[in-house]
């Protein structure tokens, strides 16, 4: 039992490896083209288009579903190695994995839209007035969710830069928050004696 599940914690990591250079290479012009490109395209394209399928993974020119699809492989790694570890699957730990798994994806991507925001915000500090086709893309991106995060807190239009600042509190909060909440969770599934 032990060989089988070292083998298979290490097909996962090579897999979880050739996907992460699939995804990296996608940003390389041309680079997907090249027979290196087009092997890593068959071999890990039918899993990486499973989650690109999934519509609330995608805002605007962003697309979270390579994040989720590392974390799934992520998460099926450490199954395996908490059988091997503990020589047996306990619903208790099933449930811990999973809850740790969705709350992993969406500390990522707070993380993530969290950066964003500190980074807009810092250029719209340095300079008022500048403009260029990256920050157009990406205010036309990130309008809506600002908006509508700071619309909780004000009926009138806010201005932009009050607006990133409102929605930054609130992810940081809500991060923070989401962390103690999770932490709670798992202690409590983790006394479930199954």
């Amino acid at each position: 039992m032990y060989a089988i599940g070292l083998f298979l914690s290490g097909v996962i990591s090579i897999y979880t490896l050739l996907c992460f250079v699939r995804i990296f290479i996608t940003w390389i012009p041309n680079m997907q083209y090249t027979a290196f490109g087009r092997f890593l395209s068959s071999m890990c394209d039918p899993y990486l288009n499973l989650f690109r399928r999934i519509p609330f993974l995608r805002a605007g020119a962003i697309d979270f579903s390579p994040t989720l699809a590392l974390l799934s492989l992520a998460a099926l790694s450490t199954i395996v190695s908490s059988i091997m570890s503990v020589g047996r699957i306990t619903i208790s730990g099933i449930l811990v994995m999973i809850v740790s798994l969705v709350w992993s994806c969406v500390q990522s991507i707070l993380g993530f839209l969290i950066l964003i925001l500190v980074i807009r915000l810092i250029a719209l500090l340095i300079s008022q007035n500048y403009s260029s086709p990256f920050w157009d893309i990406l205010d036309r991106t990130m309008t809506p969710f600002i908006y509508r995060i700071a619309g909780t807190f004000s009926r009138t239009t806010l201005p932009f830069k009050t607006a990133i600042i409102i929605s930054l509190v609130m992810l940081v909060l809500l991060t923070a928050g989401g962390n103690v909440v999770i932490n709670l969770l798992v202690n409590v599934l983790r006394q479930i004696p199954l």
